[in-house]
């Protein structure tokens, strides 16, 4: 069985199309509030603590749930520094190359029709 996570590395989901919202709030699994989502950049996110704090990023594989305007992640708020993404990870060139080869769904769909045609025709 295909777990989450294993399904969103596969597909290379991004923050955005996991469902992740822009200005979501940012909870942790004990219930406590992080921040906000002020950010995304493919499967990462960025949770913007307020002033006084610094922001930092998140994987979209951290998320266990969505609920409303609400992003629900798997940790407690004091494990949240394990969880952080560093900034040269999120803005890695290689991550910028794999988005533009990437094919969205109804292009998979496509191939994949073209493909069962072309096999159907020999």
């Amino acid at each position: 069985m295909t777990s989450v996570v294993d399904r969103l590395r596969d597909e290379h989901v991004s923050a955005s199309e996991y469902g992740v919202p822009l200005g979501g709030i940012v909870k942790s699994s004990d219930g406590k509030r992080l921040g906000e989502v002020n950010q995304m950049r493919g499967p990462y996110f960025k949770v913007h603590r307020g002033l006084l704090a610094s922001d930092y990023w998140l994987e979209v594989t951290d998320v266990v749930a969505l609920v409303e305007d609400e992003v629900i992640v798997g940790f407690e708020k004091r494990a949240a520094g394990d969880h952080q993404v560093a900034d040269d990870i999120v803005h890695d060139e290689r991550l910028d190359a794999r988005d533009d080869h990437l094919l969205d769904q109804d292009q998979v769909r496509e191939q994949r029709e073209r493909m069962e045609r072309e096999l159907a025709n020999r």
